[in-house]
């Protein structure tokens, strides 16, 4: 691999995989179940990129290490999230699973008044981040 993709690859963490950064040939469901827990945890941070102020190496070393980013105050997304980012690609949960989780959150959500689905300041930012999450998380919401 070409230094400049390997670039390339480190500045994208953590929204590309680390079996992408070792090989970015890998394709499969898992990379994107890692994507939806990082685009997860910008909506709930606000659109905030995680590891903005982190170097290359800081970044690099973020992937050896195995670290995780920070959960949001929700445990429930918080949990998801780390189960979407789990460093060994078969322990990630299927995308039914996920599904399942959002909804009970989004229930739970209504029943105790819980901030995970905080929406009225954030739905701008959460439009302009993905637009067809927004549109599941509004079914949520909506059920």
């Amino acid at each position: 691999m070409r230094l400049c993709c390997i670039t390339e690859s480190v500045e994208r963490i953590p929204w590309i995989t680390p079996e992408c950064v070792r090989d970015s040939q890998v394709l499969s469901v898992a990379v994107d179940k890692w994507g939806f827990g990082t685009t997860l945890w910008e909506i709930c941070y606000d659109g905030e990129a995680p590891l903005k102020d982190k170097k290359l190496i800081e970044k690099e070393m973020f992937y050896s290490a195995q670290c995780s980013l920070v959960t949001p105050d929700c445990p429930q997304l918080g949990e998801l999230i780390t189960k979407c980012m789990t460093y060994d690609p078969k322990r990630r949960p299927f995308f039914r699973a996920i599904v399942r989780d959002l909804t009970g959150v989004a229930e739970q959500s209504k029943r105790t008044q819980l901030p995970c689905f905080s929406l009225s300041v954030t739905f701008p930012l959460f439009l302009s981040v993905c637009p067809s999450l927004c549109v599941t998380f509004l079914l949520f919401l909506s059920v």
